[in-house]
């Protein structure tokens, strides 16, 4: 993945041009990290060492999105893959992923 990145122009918004951006992947990484903590942008800008706005302006640049809804994304799919592939509930899932 990394020598796509490299050698690619510039990748299309999303995961991966999130993870190639090192100043994005702490935040990124404390995301996926903690997904149930409930992240505020402060905190998330703080992860990357940026202001709010500064962060929040790259991080829907590479992801398209805003970090917020990064962040709902990715419980989402964290909570669909639980409910696909375990036995958790419903209820279960609310508590461990916010």
């Amino acid at each position: 993945m990394r020598i796509a990145v490299d050698t690619a122009d510039s990748p299309p918004p999303g995961w991966l041009r999130l993870l190639a951006d090192d100043g994005l992947r702490p935040a990124v990484n404390a995301i996926h990290r903690e997904p149930a903590r409930p992240w505020r942008l402060e905190e998330l800008a703080l992860e990357s060492a940026m202001s709010r706005s500064s962060f929040a302006t790259r991080f829907r640049a590479a992801a398209g999105e805003s970090p917020v809804a990064y962040l709902n994304r990715w419980r989402i799919r964290l909570a669909e893959q639980a409910l696909r592939d375990t036995e958790t509930t419903i209820v279960q899932l609310a508590r461990e992923l916010g």
